[in-house]
């Protein structure tokens, strides 16, 4: 393994999406006819959001815009009546966070911003049941650059995020209800032949083992693949 290493580098990024301490971005209430997507209904905004962005932007010594935009982020899922999700994708308020953990690595965070969750789905003799009391939920997406190559630093990472967030009582950060979970962006070179993979995502890992498994399998995945087209 320390050889293999010695001639390919790994590329990790990473996406933590943790549901906050508010019922929904558009509505104070659990159940809201704007989440089934019924006709006519308009959004209503939370205001209490506004003083998550600030207290989140202190917190993590960031800078911050005082205008934002909200976008429609277009695509189909059956747990988003709407077709879309609310999204502040391009336009956020916090920017410019390099943070550092035990690795001694300035992890820099490409953006961090609210949107709105998906409905959960549950899968029970054949039978989808989707359940729309967390459609809508306010949800804090923080991007990572690729910097990460090994997953102990990523797991110090996200550990280190948890405890601000907890701490500060932004979120009950519970794993096992899916109130934080992570998405990983891999891509492996190679150091002496220059070729690189594609980037591939994995998505809604809810624990670190889980984290550390995806992770090593993938490496080895992606380096049968780029080397023996396998």
């Amino acid at each position: 393994m320390f050889l293999i290493k010695n001639y390919f580098f790994f590329f990790i990024g990473c996406e933590i999406h943790i549901k906050c301490k508010l019922n929904k971005i558009f509505s104070e209430k659990k159940k809201n006819i704007y989440d089934l997507s019924l006709p006519g209904v308009l959004p209503k905004f939370n205001f209490k959001i506004i003083k998550f962005v600030f207290l989140i932007n202190f917190l993590l010594n960031g800078s911050c815009f005082y205008l934002t935009i909200i976008e429609k982020k277009l695509y189909f899922y059956y747990d988003l009546p709407k077709n879309y999700q609310l999204t502040q994708n391009n336009f956020q308020n916090i920017f410019n966070l390099i943070l550092k953990n035990k690795c001694n690595k300035k992890i820099i965070l490409k953006k961090i911003h609210f949107e709105e969750d998906a409905s959960s789905s549950k899968k029970k003799n054949d039978i989808q049941f989707i359940n729309y009391n967390r459609s809508g939920n306010a949800l804090i997406e923080i991007v990572t650059e690729p910097l990460f190559n090994e997953y102990k630093c990523l797991i110090n990472f996200i550990k280190k995020i948890k405890k601000i967030f907890f701490n500060n009582k932004i979120s009950n950060l519970n794993m096992h209800l899916n109130e934080i979970r992570f998405d990983l962006n891999l891509s492996l070179i190679n150091l002496f032949t220059f070729k690189k993979n594609k980037k591939i995502e994995i998505k809604n890992l809810n624990s670190f083992e889980n984290l550390k498994k995806s992770i090593k399998y993938d490496f080895n995945r992606q380096i049968l693949f780029l080397e023996k087209k396998k």
